[in-house]
């Protein structure tokens, strides 16, 4: 092994590279930190397919189940009289059992698929859902795309809920979120799904060790529009957040630059969770999802349509809309840790040996190896780990391991030189 250049170690198995890490994190798959752009890892968990087994489904529904509220909004049947109301019509409930965790779902009336709407107005139905009934999802990994291999910036692979953009919705003039009308309804600062992505879902879908390694991003919340300056909102900073509109036009990222285009990219499939909750799915399972940028006017934000183009004109108070969440993981924090275990040694004056070291190696990480001696009037060692017995005594010989994402480990062993008997 040599200082100053990359070494590229053999896979090991991936059970015994998270047993080594610092930060125990849901990382699998393909490792983030060996993806490359438009490639996916599995990060955190969240309901997404749906339970069919019907012994599996009688387990669950013989657990005490205390069922809690969604907190769904249900209208008037106006869509902009700001009269919506949180109700407790649709609940959920979640289950451990044999290790693995279910979510069940519930609802007595069907969920609108507008706010401001009455149950009568549904994709509930046509997804195939009865009220009175329960259903059973399984939790599984989600499955995030990078985007940007150098920022950890990654966007959901699929589309995991369903959520307004704004709960609430109301016209005076303008389009506003309530009617003190002081924020105007496409307003992301203020939006109900930011506060949902960054307490609900951030919540449900991470442990505690897997926060740690969620940067904070700061948010440009600028209208689609340059000229429609009114709709700008404040930046913000996030753990989690939606896609801006610029960024899914942006090409590094790996989508078409045309708004207009039919991408494959900026189109994305549905979770069985994701339709109970009340997309407008396709038949293809693909659905339209919600961008952060406000749209061409105070009740609009900017969303991607079933086949892949870029909208401006979604009501923010849409249920019928999906959620792919975005957000910039730490891979430095994410990495396993090198294990190095340096053997010690006895050698004879004048004589000249190679560091004895065992490196559990991790699949497409590079390296830095550097050594050093405690005492070069003992020992001396050079790049290659070659040391040369110069004086009687005991020395420390310490071999560090750069990875190239900057974390260290070291080991050291002593090294002692004897004279000949003669």
């Amino acid at each position: 092994m040599k200082n100053n250049k990359l070494i590229k170690f053999i896979s090991v198995l991936l059970s015994l590279l998270l047993a080594l890490s610092v930060i125990s994190v849901s990382v699998s798959a393909k490792e983030v930190w060996n993806c490359s752009q438009g490639e996916t890892f599995e990060f955190g968990s969240y309901p997404q397919k749906k339970v069919e087994d019907t012994e599996l489904i009688s387990k669950l529904n013989t657990h005490q189940l205390n069922w809690k509220s969604y907190g769904y909004y249900l209208g008037t049947g106006k869509w902009y009289d700001g009269q919506m109301q949180s109700s407790d019509f649709m609940k959920y409930v979640d289950i451990d059992l044999d290790g693995k965790r279910y979510r069940g779902v519930t609802f007595s009336q069907f969920r609108p698929y507008c706010t401001g709407l009455t149950s009568e107005s549904s994709y509930q139905d046509d997804n195939g859902y009865e009220t009175d009934t329960v259903y059973w999802f399984k939790y599984e990994p989600l499955s995030w795309r990078i985007l940007d291999v150098a920022e950890g910036f990654a966007v959901c692979e699929n589309i995991i809920d369903s959520q307004a953009y704004n709960n609430t919705l109301y016209y005076s003039e303008e389009y506003y979120q309530d009617t003190t009308c002081k924020v105007f309804a496409n307003n992301y600062e203020k939006s109900s799904i930011r506060e949902w992505l960054n307490s609900d879902f951030y919540d449900m879908a991470f442990t505690v060790s897997e926060k740690e390694v969620i940067e904070t991003t700061t948010c440009d919340n600028s209208c689609w529009n340059p000229n429609q300056i009114e709709l700008n909102g404040n930046p913000t900073n996030d753990k989690v957040f939606l896609l801006s509109y610029n960024e899914v036009l942006n090409s590094s990222y790996g989508f078409s630059s045309d708004r207009t285009e039919t991408d494959v990219f900026r189109q994305a499939k549905t979770t069985d969770y994701a339709v109970c909750q009340g997309l407008n799915v396709q038949t293809d399972d693909t659905a339209w999802w919600w961008l952060r940028t406000s749209g061409s006017y105070s009740g609009s934000s900017c969303g991607i349509n079933f086949d892949g183009n870029a909208s401006h004109y979604y009501n923010t108070n849409y249920v019928l809309n999906g959620i792919r969440p975005a957000l910039k993981v730490n891979v430095k924090d994410v990495v396993p840790q090198t294990e190095i275990k340096a053997e010690d040694m006895v050698m004879y004056y004048k004589g000249t040996d190679v560091v004895s070291t065992d490196v559990k190696e991790i699949d497409g990480i590079g390296y830095d190896v550097e050594y050093s001696s405690s005492d070069e009037k003992v020992v001396t060692v050079d790049n290659d780990g070659k040391i040369t017995a110069v004086g009687r005594g005991t020395a420390q010989i310490t071999c560090k391991v750069t990875d190239e994402y900057g974390n260290v480990t070291k080991d050291t062993c002593n090294v002692e030189v004897k004279f000949q008997w003669w």
